[in-house]
């Protein structure tokens, strides 16, 4: 165990113990705030936030409101944005409320950019989407610029509706070209894209239309964020819905291969590859035979991008899938004519 020596010139250690000076309790709870959890650990990266995040994230999903805070330790703002994305709000820093600071500046001066960690790009610049569809503060020419791709995507009204902030790496090591995840509401997203190729149109319009399809396919309407137990989808953002397309597209689609298929959250790119392997002439590509999600993003990409097909394929018929929903067709017809396609 570990010792510590409280009385100074003698060699006589006791076991070190928190308790000996812990603050005296000087104050109760009311009894009629809500319940509090708290979690304690006796030294860093003992998992305390990961703990508190796995809690929240259950707590939120059976329509609790949940609060979160990190009240000691290392003034690190991603361990309460991951509390917030799995679905705390509101969340806290105890730097949040002052800290020691000789020259009466903040870290962070107007237009400055935040970054935080990202476990994919490395480091992220984060920006708020403000109302009028502009980022905040002004993200560099090229940040603008897939920004833009996005919002002339998705229309600028859906684009501020949708997406609460956009977020940029520039990650040459990373395989990793965007991704989207729900924030605290189901309703808004995390838009995160890696600029290593540039924001070159024949590369990046693609992969935008990939995430766009993820969050029509996935936001609230589509599936039941509150839901963890069902007979179609169960997802990391809840239950899809029994006439949301995803689950029209996996009985269509997916149901046939029974247990070979990869299960909806599978994320093992062997497993997937292996699985493409065995039906190359069922997906417009091997990512797309990582999951459902994935291929039903994957197929409406190559939807939007691709002239109506007029054969009788399993990629034909999945593309013919959105062709039959005038609600998938007015988006492509949106874009195409948006981008010159």
């Amino acid at each position: 165990s570990v010792l510590e020596f409280p009385v100074i010139g003698k060699r006589v250690g006791v076991p070190a113990n928190i308790q000996r000076a812990a603050l005296p309790v000087d104050s109760v709870l009311a009894a009629d705030l809500p319940p509090v959890v708290a979690l304690v650990g006796t030294c860093m990266d003992a998992g305390k936030t990961t703990a508190a995040a796995g809690l929240i994230h259950q707590f939120a999903h059976k329509g609790m409101r949940v609060a979160a805070g990190k009240l000691t330790g290392v003034s690190l703002r991603r361990d309460i944005l991951q509390m917030q994305d799995c679905g705390a709000s509101p969340v806290g820093l105890f730097t949040d409320f002052g800290v020691v600071d000789e020259s009466g500046a903040g870290q962070y001066s107007d237009g400055e950019v935040y970054t935080e960690d990202d476990e994919d790009l490395g480091v992220v610049q984060v920006y708020t989407v403000e109302p009028d569809a502009s980022l905040s503060p002004t993200g560099d020419d090229t940040t603008e610029s897939v920004w833009d791709m996005f919002v002339r995507i998705a229309t600028p009204e859906v684009a501020v509706s949708v997406i609460r902030d956009f977020r940029v790496g520039d990650s040459d090591s990373s395989d990793v070209g965007a991704y989207v995840r729900q924030t605290d509401d189901p309703a808004r997203w995390t838009l995160v894209v890696n600029l290593a190729e540039g924001a070159d149109q024949d590369v990046l319009l693609p992969t935008m239309i990939h995430e766009y399809a993820h969050i029509l396919s996935l936001s609230p309407g589509q599936t039941d964020p509150a839901a963890w137990s069902c007979d179609t989808l169960q997802l990391d953002e809840g239950c899809t819905e029994p006439d949301s397309a995803l689950w029209g597209f996996d009985q269509e689609f997916w149901a046939r291969y029974g247990s070979d298929a990869p299960d909806p959250g599978n994320a093992d790119a062997d497993l997937a590859y292996e699985f493409y392997l065995d039906h190359e002439e069922d997906f417009v590509s091997d990512y797309a035979a990582t999951n459902v999600v994935e291929d039903f993003a994957e197929s409406f990409m190559t939807f939007v991008l691709e002239p109506e097909p007029d054969d009788d394929t399993v990629i034909a018929q999945k593309l013919l899938f959105f062709w039959d929903r005038p609600e998938y067709v007015e988006i492509r017809d949106h874009v195409r004519a948006e981008f010159g396609l």
